[in-house]
C-alpha cells in the first residue's frame, strides 16, 4: 500500500475522464543550450549519476544480457532510484526527450516504475509514484484499491493530471519494451510505450526550471524486477519565439465549487500583448484580471456564485505577442466540479495530507474554508451520508491515483472509558456514534 492519508472536511450549507487542452501554432524555438546524457550501463554506474536504495548497475541482465540498471529485484519490500546530476548547469530546462528500454516482470506483480524531472528530487530512493514537485510519469502496475491502477499516470507538482488505465499487457511482459518521451517547449507531452501512443499532445502544467532527472521503482508484499537499459535524455533551454501557456487551473474532475480560473502565460522571445487576450468561459466572453511578474502574466477569472456540484465547464483563450504581423495562439481546457453537496445539504471535500494524525486533521479541518463556509471533520450520522462519502472516496481515488483505503472522519473517544468500544462521539456536538449505520 502507498502511505497516504487524507481527511474529509464537511461544511454546513453548502471510466476516468481527463481533459487535455488544445494548442496550435507554438512551434518556433529560440536558440538555447542543449545537453545529452546517454548510457548503455555496460561500463558500470555512469559518471554524473547516483543510485539509492536497492538500485544497482549490473553487468548482466540487460538487453542481450548486457549491462543494465536494476532498480529492484523481484523481492518483497524493495525500493531503488537512479538520479542524474543537473545536465544544464542550473539553466531552466524548457523541453526534453528521453528514450529507454524498460523491463517489468519476473515476479507476482507490483508495484512499478516512475520517470521524473524536478528541481527537488531527493538524494534518496523513491518508488512508482515518483518524487518532487516537477513532472512525473508513473508506470503503476498494482491496484491498491478502487481501480486506481494498473495505469500510466502523468503528474505535475505531485498532482495526477491524466491517467490511462488497462496498460498491464503493454508494460508488464517480463521483457524489455521501448519507451519514448517528448516534452515540448509549449508544454505538450508525447509518450509512446511498446509501440503504443499512450499520450499525444497532452498539456502538462509546468514552468521551465532547473532540475534533475530520476527513475524510481518499488515492490511491496508482491514484487517484480524493474530494470532499465539504453537510456538517453536530451534537454533544451531555448524558449518558444511566441508567448506560451505554462499553467492552467483548476484541473481534473474534483474541482471546488468556488474555484477561480487562473492561466499563466510566459513571454517568448516576443512578449505577450495584453490587449490581444480574449477569454471565454462556457462560450461566454469574460474579462479576466491580469497581473505580471517578470516574464509571467497571470489571468484570473472568478465565476459568479458557486459552480454547481457535478457540473462541467470549458474555457477557451486567444492571445498573441506584440510582433507584427501578430501570430495568434489558441488554448482551451475543460474541468469538472466535484459532487460536493451531500444528502444533508452539507459541503464535503477530501483533503490530502501525508502522515497527519487525527488531532492535527481535526485542527486543520476547523481552520479550513470551503465555498465560504467553515469546516470540521466529516461526521457520518445517517446511512445515506455513509454511502455518499464512500462514493466520493472512490471518485477521489480514481481522480488522484492515490491508494486511499481510509480517511480521517470526525469520531473520537471520550477519555477514561471502561472499554475500547465505549464513549465514542462525533465532533461538532453531533452526539454519540451509532453502531447501526
Amino acid at each position: 500500500m502507498k502511505n497516504k492519508e487524507t481527511f474529509v472536511v464537511s461544511s454546513p450549507m453548502g471510466a476516468l475522464t481527463w481533459a487535455a487542452p488544445v494548442f496550435v501554432w507554438l512551434i518556433a524555438m529560440s536558440h538555447g543550450r542543449a545537453a545529452t546524457f546517454s548510457t548503455d550501463f555496460n561500463s558500470g554506474l555512469p559518471p554524473g549519476a547516483s543510485v539509492y536504495g536497492t538500485a544497482v548497475v549490473d553487468s548482466a541482465g540487460g538487453v542481450g544480457d548486457s549491462g543494465v540498471l536494476k532498480l529492484t529485484p523481484a523481492l518483497p519490500s524493495q525500493q531503488g532510484s537512479f538520479l542524474i546530476d543537473d545536465l544544464d548547469g542550473g539553466a531552466p530546462i524548457a523541453s526534453f526527450s528521453a528514450t529507454f528500454q524498460m523491463l517489468i516482470g519476473g515476479g507476482n506483480g507490483a508495484d512499478g516504475v516512475s520517470f521524473n524531472f524536478a528541481s527537488d528530487l531527493p538524494n534518496d530512493s523513491f518508488g512508482e509514484e515518483g518524487a518532487g514537485t516537477g513532472l512525473t510519469i508513473a508506470f503503476d502496475t498494482f491496484d491498491n484499491g478502487n481501480s486506481e491502477a494498473p495505469a500510466i499516470d502523468v503528474k505535475s507538482g505531485g498532482v495526477t493530471i491524466a491517467s490511462v488505465k488497462g496498460i498491464l499487457d503493454l508494460v508488464r511482459i517480463n521483457d524489455f519494451v521501448d519507451v519514448s518521451i517528448n516534452f515540448s517547449a509549449d508544454n505538450k507531452l508525447d509518450l509512446n510505450v511498446n509501440g503504443y501512443a499512450v499520450y499525444s499532445g497532452l498539456f502538462v502544467p509546468f514552468i521551465p526550471t532547473e532540475g534533475r532527472f530520476g527513475l524510481g521503482a518499488r515492490t511491496g508484499g508482491l514484487s517484480d524486477n524493474h530494470f532499465v537499459d539504453n537510456l538517453t535524455i536530451t534537454t533544451a533551454t531555448g524558449l518558444p519565439a511566441e508567448p506560451v501557456v505554462r499553467l492552467a487551473s483548476p484541473q481534473g474532475n474534483l474541482v471546488r465549487g468556488d474555484a477561480v480560473l487562473a492561466i499563466t502565460i510566459q513571454d517568448g522571445l516576443t512578449p505577450l500583448d495584453p490587449a490581444s487576450i480574449e477569454l471565454s468561459f462556457d462560450t461566454v466572453r469574460v474579462t479576466p484580471t491580469l497581473s505580471k511578474s517578470g516574464d509571467l502574466t497571470v489571468l484570473r477569472y472568478d465565476p459568479p456564485g458557486l459552480l454547481p456540484a457535478g457540473s462541467s465547464h470549458f474555457a477557451t483563450m486567444r492571445f498573441a505577442g506584440v510582433g507584427f504581423p501578430a501570430s495568434i495562439s489558441s488554448f482551451s481546457y475543460s474541468f469538472g466540479v466535484a459532487n460536493y453537496v451531500g444528502p444533508n445539504g452539507n459541503f464535503y471535500e477530501f483533503v490530502q495530507a501525508s502522515g497527519i494524525p487525527w488531532e492535527s486533521a481535526r485542527q486543520a479541518a476547523e481552520q479550513h474554508r470551503f465555498c465560504g463556509a467553515p469546516g470540521h471533520l466529516a461526521t457520518i450520522t445517517s446511512p445515506e451520508e455513509d454511502v455518499y462519502l464512500e462514493n466520493l472516496r472512490q471518485v477521489f481515488v480514481q481522480e488522484s491515483g492515490l491508494s486511499l483505503r481510509e480517511f480521517w472522519a470526525g469520531g473520537f473517544q471520550v477519555p477514561d472509558q471502561p472499554t475500547t468500544g465505549d464513549g465514542w462521539m462525533w465532533v461538532n456536538n453531533e452526539g454519540p456514534i451509532s453502531d447501526r449505520l
